[in-house]
């Protein structure tokens, strides 16, 4: 592979690794195991020898992760329903966390902790739905995807995809 185009991949993964990041998240909720898969769809990107073409770069990536994380899902299928509970224990012993924690109350800062744990309840909520449901509710209304594009990440049908959409709605 020549040396521009590998370069251009890898800006490609560096604009989309946040998102893909957080979209991973909260399909598996473990912030470890997201950072891993998203790893694993970079390296496949990075491998493959069948690449993408760079404008379609992001929709491929979010496709290999959207798979590893069903994948993921399917071998882990009992959920934890002790994983806030631990969460919580973690932040109570965390000393500096308290500190930082007090110092934010009232403050922008607090409000922006409070999206994130908002982020948290959405993961959880879409932990408990079918992995295609929780994937396509949040490629289209949370990262913007069309339908189609959905679809395509999905390898679904826009009909399929939509039919998730509204299940996971409900």
């Amino acid at each position: 592979m020549p040396n521009a185009q590998a370069e251009s991949r890898a800006q490609a993964y560096q604009q989309s690794r946040k998102d893909l990041t957080a979209y991973v998240t909260r399909m598996v909720v473990r912030p470890d195991v997201a950072e891993e898969l998203v790893q694993q769809a970079a390296l496949r990107l990075v491998e493959t020898d069948n690449p993408p073409d760079l404008p379609g770069t992001r929709a491929w990536l979010f496709r290999v992760a959207t798979n590893l994380a069903i994948d993921y899902l399917r071998r882990h299928s009992t959920w934890r329903e002790n994983v806030l509970v631990e969460t919580k224990e973690r932040a109570e012993v965390d000393v500096a966390f308290i500190a930082e924690s007090r110092l934010l109350y009232g403050s922008p800062e607090m409000g922006a902790i409070a999206r994130e744990h908002l982020a948290v309840c959405l993961s959880c909520t879409l932990r408990n739905l079918p992995p295609q449901q929780a994937a396509a509710l949040l490629l289209v209304e949370v990262y913007g995807f069309a339908v189609s594009e959905a679809a395509g990440i999905l390898d679904a049908t826009p009909g399929q995809t939509k039919n998730w959409i509204q299940s996971a709605r409900a």
